[in-house]
C-alpha cells in the first residue's frame, strides 16, 4: 500500500498577515510557523499575496508614536476589522515596541555621557604604580593634556552618534527637506581663481 501524503494544517491567515505587513522574509515566516518557505511560495502565487502594506504599517506606527509622544493611549483595532487593519496593526505594534526600547537606551546613554562630563571636568587622576627596591610605590598622576583631549574627542564621538540616533528614534529626520539643518556648501572655483600667476 502506498503511503498517503501527510497534510498539514498551519495558520495560513496569520503567515499571510506576517507575509502581507512585510517584516519578515519567507524563511522567517516558514521557521516561526512551522512550515516550509516553498509552501509559503506556492500560497503567495496561489492566492497573489502581495507586500503592499509597508507604507501603511509605518504609518500606523508614525501614528502610535505621535499618541505617545501625547501622552494619548493608542486606539485598538476591533474584533470586526478587515485582515489589513489586523496585519497593520500588529505590525505597527512590534515597530513601536522597539522605537520605545531604543528611546530608553538612547536616554540611558545620555545619562552616561553627563556622568563622564562630569568627572572629565573635575580633572580625573591616574594612579602610577611601580616597584623600587622592593617596595611598591603609588603615586597618583593628572591626566595628561593629550588623554584629555583624546577622552574629550571620545565622548564628542560618542554625543554625535547618540545625536544620530535620537533624530532617528524620534522621527526628527522625516526626510522632508524643509526639517534639515543647513549643510556646508563647498564652491570649487579651480586652481586658477586662487592662483594670482
Amino acid at each position: 500500500m502506498g503511503k498517503k501524503k501527510q497534510r498539514y494544517k498551519y495558520a495560513w491567515e496569520a503567515i499571510e498577515r506576517e507575509y502581507r505587513s512585510g517584516q519578515f522574509s519567507q524563511g522567517e515566516i516558514a521557521r516561526r510557523y512551522g512550515c516550509s518557505r516553498q509552501a509559503i511560495s506556492k500560497k503567495v502565487k496561489r492566492y497573489g499575496w502581495k507586500k503592499d502594506l509597508s507604507e501603511a504599517v509605518s504609518k500606523a506606527a508614525n501614528s502610535k508614536l505621535v499618541d505617545i509622544d501625547a501622552g494619548v493611549a493608542g486606539g485598538v483595532a476591533t474584533r470586526n476589522a478587515r485582515d489589513d487593519a489586523k496585519t497593520i496593526e500588529l505590525a505597527a505594534s512590534r515597530r513601536v515596541a522597539v522605537i520605545e526600547l531604543h528611546r530608553k537606551d538612547i536616554n540611558s546613554l545620555r545619562q552616561l555621557e553627563e556622568e563622564l562630563i562630569a568627572r572629565l571636568m573635575d580633572k580625573p587622576e591616574k594612579v602610577y604604580i611601580t616597584q623600587y627596591q622592593g617596595k611598591i610605590i603609588q603615586k597618583k598622576l593628572s591626566l595628561t593634556v593629550s588623554e584629555m583631549a583624546q577622552a574629550a574627542n571620545n565622548l564628542a564621538n560618542v554625543q554625535h552618534k547618540r545625536i544620530q540616533l535620537e533624530r532617528q528614534a524620534y522621527n526628527l529626520d522625516s526626510g522632508n527637506d524643509d526639517d534639515k539643518l543647513p549643510g556646508v556648501v563647498v564652491h570649487d572655483h579651480g586652481k586658477d581663481s586662487y592662483d594670482n600667476s
